[in-house]
């Protein structure tokens, strides 16, 4: 009974470490977009108000762009560390440690890097007829314009999904029957099924 203490122990470890891990990636990633990021820059009109003239909305797509990328290399950066970081996850259950923390991650990155951006953004309020202020990318996608295109956390599925991806290679590139765990002997992998009696 107390020596299976110490390989729980080690597998919730290996376990904290995957969510840890990708929820730290996606909060470093959030940060490096928003201070990075290419952003559409608004002006202010002699009526206090704000316009993004039409000229900038290809460095809107270029900013949700640059984050759907590293929505993949956060993707696949998770999916290696959940096969290699966590061997005794490996499996099914591991497949959903795996896809689970690349969504905490996901979610992480887009919260923080709207956040950071916000901060480095000066408000509207404070600005003067002709002023020129950056505007953040909409990464949540969550359109307020009537007639736009809304897909709130569209991009959420993007880590996830590339995840997935590296895990299923991983497993159909395993060669061994218990996926490298460990927890299976070579004899009875040698030996193979008893035969039906």
């Amino acid at each position: 009974m107390t020596s299976s203490t110490p390989a729980g122990g080690s597998r919730r470890t290996a376990g904290l470490i995957v969510l840890g891990g990708a929820v730290v990636l996606g909060a470093i990633v959030g940060v490096g977009w928003a201070l990075a990021a290419p952003a559409p820059q608004g002006q202010v009109l002699a009526d206090g108000s704000a316009v993004v003239p039409g000229a900038q909305i290809g460095r809107y797509f270029d900013g949700v762009g640059v984050f759907s990328m590293l929505m993949v290399a956060v993707g696949a950066v998770v999916g290696f560390v959940a096969w290699f970081g966590a061997r005794s996850w490996r499996g099914p259950e591991g497949a959903l440690l795996a896809i689970g923390s690349a969504l905490a991650g996901g979610a992480v990155a887009m919260a923080t890097g709207t956040w950071v951006f916000d901060l480095r953004t000066p408000a509207i309020a404070g600005l003067h007829a002709g002023d020129v202020f950056a505007v953040a990318p909409n990464i949540w996608l969550d359109a307020d314009t009537p007639g736009a295109v809304s897909a709130p956390g569209l991009l959420l599925v993007i880590a996830p999904f590339l995840t997935a991806f590296v895990y299923l290679c991983a497993v159909l590139l395993s060669r061994s029957s218990d996926l490298g765990r460990g927890d299976l002997s070579d004899e009875s992998v040698a030996a193979g099924p008893a035969p039906a009696q």
